[in-house]
């Protein structure tokens, strides 16, 4: 199986493990594609086709039917990275509230032994 069946074979509806995130971050381009990628129709000797671009330079060609899937890949080149960040944003989060948590159960625990609770 290449790496577009088993992208395409994770189902939506399960949780991201830690493997499968790695894997879609090693997969994005980074700093050297970071510039928005674009589409355009063009017409070609063959018929009329989408292509995705880079500052004009043609990353992708797909036929004229496909023209979803070519807005669908330009967007997703934006998109991505722009979750990765959201679910970095979110464990930070977590990490902040989990080490809340703990300091006030620490606090409620020493409380309660200063007044003989258990």
């Amino acid at each position: 199986m290449n790496a577009i069946q088993s992208s395409a074979a994770t189902s939506t509806t399960h949780m991201l493990t830690p493997k499968r995130e790695q894997i879609i971050r090693q997969q994005q381009p980074g700093d050297w594609l970071a510039e928005p990628w674009m589409i355009r129709e063009a017409a070609t000797a063959e018929g009329d086709v989408w292509q995705v671009t880079l500052e004009g330079k043609v990353l992708a060609t797909l036929p004229d039917w496909a023209g979803n899937l070519a807005l669908w890949i330009a967007e997703t080149h934006d998109d991505v990275p722009e979750l990765l960040g959201e679910i970095d944003r979110l464990r930070a989060r977590i990490a902040e509230l989990t080490a809340l948590l703990e300091q006030a159960q620490a606090e409620a625990r020493s409380a309660n032994t200063e007044r003989g609770d258990r």
